[in-house]
């Protein structure tokens, strides 16, 4: 609720007296979740804040797939001298797909961080508008006591690869489904050129979200084809090589890396589609079958009762 009200009275203020925050930090706030992760994507969609820190939040898929689409309304609401560099920070939200052993004696739980997140934000939205008067676009910081989210999941990684990237898959990790909003939002060819001096920066991080593989091929996509963003990505401490992760990170729109690893995401996108294609087609030929062989069976006219007899009178 904290998290929601704070994402309203972010809207008010811009509105009200055309406040926009520096920085929202929010950090280890468990309760946010998808729900306040959304008003908060709302808010920095109209402009109202410039950088949001959000890491271990309890966000997920969802949650993430909100800030592509943020991302994507900012951008077009953007004029020549607006915003020219926006920054979220989603490390440590495990919306990855990519499994997270249990270590016994571990230094760290899902629990312990939780306890850990001790601060009540509830007061925000309450007391911002008073906030953006006094401090117009000053950083506001609300964060609960925590250890750097680089530790939380030191090694606890993994290293079975998982499965190839279904299309379930594709709306259940948050880097898939962040990148998707960004790629189903700017359909591009993947050599076309782009005037970089007028794009939107955008910085993401996404560290430690258990993002697998197909996750980073995803995010390279996004990378690669946005047309009206400048995207770069910090997605260290996952499943990528370092050089994958120095080539999402520095988002070199010529880098030979990226551009094979967003051809990767698109072919799979393609082999995703013709399967469903071929499922709907497969289905649509069934139910044909069955209207055919229905038909052979029965004509319109026959009567089921009319067989010859009497039913009161061989029943009797």
């Amino acid at each position: 609720a904290g998290s929601k009200a704070l994402g309203r009275a972010l809207v008010d203020a811009l509105h009200s007296s055309g406040a926009v925050f520096e920085q929202i930090i929010l950090d280890n706030n468990v309760g946010i979740g998808d729900d306040g992760a959304a008003a908060l994507a709302e808010a920095m969609a109209l402009g109202a804040v410039k950088s949001i820190s959000i890491r271990s939040c309890s966000i997920q898929a969802e949650g993430s797939a909100a800030f592509g689409k943020a991302l994507l309304s900012l951008a077009s609401r953007k004029q020549c001298d607006d915003l020219s560099h926006v920054h979220i920070d989603m490390s440590g939200n495990h919306f990855g797909t990519r499994k997270i052993k249990k270590k016994k004696g571990a230094r760290y739980s899902a629990s312990l961080i939780k306890d850990k997140a001790s601060t009540n934000i509830k007061f925000i939205g309450k007391t911002l508008k008073g906030a953006a008067k006094r401090f117009s676009a000053e950083t506001i910081g609300l964060t609960a006591e925590s250890d750097d989210d680089e530790e939380v999941m030191g090694g606890l990684i993994d290293e079975e690869e998982d499965e190839d990237a279904d299309g379930d898959k594709l709306k259940a990790c948050g880097g898939m489904s962040f990148a998707g909003e960004i790629i189903r939002g700017d359909e591009y060819p993947l050599s076309q050129k782009k005037d970089l001096t007028r794009l939107l920066k955008i910085s993401i991080g996404m560290r430690q979200c258990c993002l697998d593989d197909g996750a980073l091929d995803a995010l390279a996509a996004s990378i690669a084809g946005a047309k009206n963003l400048d995207i770069s990505v910090d997605a260290s401490m996952n499943s990528g090589e370092e050089n994958v992760v120095d080539a999402l990170k520095s988002a070199e729109k010529d880098s030979k890396l990226l551009t094979m690893m967003a051809q990767r995401h698109m072919d799979l996108l393609d082999r995703i589609a013709n399967a469903r294609q071929r499922q709907l087609e497969a289905a649509e030929a069934a139910a044909a079958r069955g209207a055919e062989l229905g038909g052979a069976f029965f004509d319109e006219d026959d009567d089921f009762y009319d067989i010859g007899f009497d039913y009161d009178d061989d029943f009797d």
